[in-house]
């Protein structure tokens, strides 16, 4: 029996894989930069006069997590009808939008309506994130792109936090805690809020321009892609198995692979020779 031999991915699309880790790179900033500072910004800035503000900071993170939750949701679904690309732009467009009322109210009911929306927009477009990786990741190293890609980018970003306290330590704001004659009383605060929002407004155009210069193959019919172990595999291109360039082959659309040579779960068989008793068996 011969042994299966793994294809490496062809040099242009290795090149894929850097644009992919530019784009896992803007996405984990989005969600770094709208989440881990918040409760701080809630605690020490916001709402630092109230002796609640930390049971306050973790109520509003809990909302924003409800918003999360209702965003990617909503935003897989919608994904299906108006496309990868165009819907995480809309998502992108509506967090950038929602920035000023995420960073400007002093009141712990606006403060969580922004951590609601603004997660809303965030995880909205991180929900059709899965889907998009997979359906334009080369058929044959769809697991490895996505995953690698996906740690560059976590990897990169991991300094989202340290940049916005380094940031708000230069940005300065009167402390809205009056001095009771302490010692360590300082007059001035981190403005937090402001570099957030800055960071974050910075972080959305980049992702829109990265996702507009991007590819889209929705609809990608992933067992109709050769595997790994079978010469030339990683050669393969996603929109090879597209329904669209399908039909441009002259290929018909088959909805069921029960029973037949061409299903996925005899790719292996066919790589060993074993195509004749593939096709005795669905006769």
């Amino acid at each position: 029996m011969a042994k299966a031999k793994f294809s490496l991915p062809h040099p242009v699309l290795t090149l894929f894989f850097l644009a992919y880790s530019l784009l896992m790179t803007g996405f984990n900033f989005l969600s770094h930069s709208s989440q881990d500072l918040y409760p701080t910004i809630i605690q020490q800035v916001k709402l630092a006069a109230s002796p609640e503000a930390g049971r306050l900071a973790s109520k509003a993170t809990i909302i924003g997590n409800c918003g999360a939750i209702v965003g990617g949701m909503l935003a897989g679904y919608i994904s299906q009808y108006l496309g990868r690309r165009l819907t995480i732009i809309a998502f992108v467009l509506l967090t950038g939008v929602l920035i000023p009322a995420w960073i400007l109210p002093n009141t712990f009911g606006g403060l969580a309506a922004g951590a609601f929306f603004i997660q809303f927009g965030v995880q909205g477009a991180w929900g059709v994130v899965p889907i998009y990786l997979s359906e334009i990741s080369p058929p044959a190293f769809r697991a490895t792109y996505s995953g690698v890609a996906y740690q560059l980018g976590n990897m990169i970003s991991a300094a989202s936090a340290q940049i916005e306290a380094r940031g708000g330590e230069s940005l300065q704001i009167p402390n809205p805690v009056p001095s009771k004659g302490q010692a360590d009383y300082k007059p001035t605060i981190p403005d937090y809020a402001t570099v957030s929002g800055i960071l974050l407004g910075v972080v959305c155009a980049y992702l829109i321009i990265v996702t507009v210069f991007g590819r889209e193959y929705r609809g990608a019919e992933f067992e109709k892609a050769p595997v790994a172990f079978i010469p030339g595999a990683g050669a393969a291109d996603a929109k090879e198995i597209t329904p669209h360039a399908r039909m441009h082959h002259g290929e018909k659309q088959d909805t069921s692979s029960h029973g037949s040579s061409d299903g996925i779960e005899h790719v292996g068989d066919r790589q060993f020779g074993q195509e004749d008793d593939i096709k005795k068996e669905s006769a």
